[in-house]
């Protein structure tokens, strides 16, 4: 029990130190925690174009 606990705080501190060193994600769209980016089926580029208008072009 004592050495899961320290792996885990190990593993907090090791993930929080590399977080604050990489340079912040560019602005996009938001996500779900489970399946990513929502994109209809039908008329996909209707979203794409609307994004573009939001978030500027690639």
């Amino acid at each position: 029990a004592f050495g899961s606990c320290v792996f885990i705080l190990l593993a907090r501190h090791l993930s929080s130190s590399h977080k604050a060193k990489r340079l912040p994600l560019p602005p996009g769209p938001k996500t779900s925690w489970f399946g990513g980016i929502q994109l209809p089926k039908a008329y996909p580029w209707l979203t794409y174009a609307q994004w573009k208008d939001t978030f500027g072009s690639v």
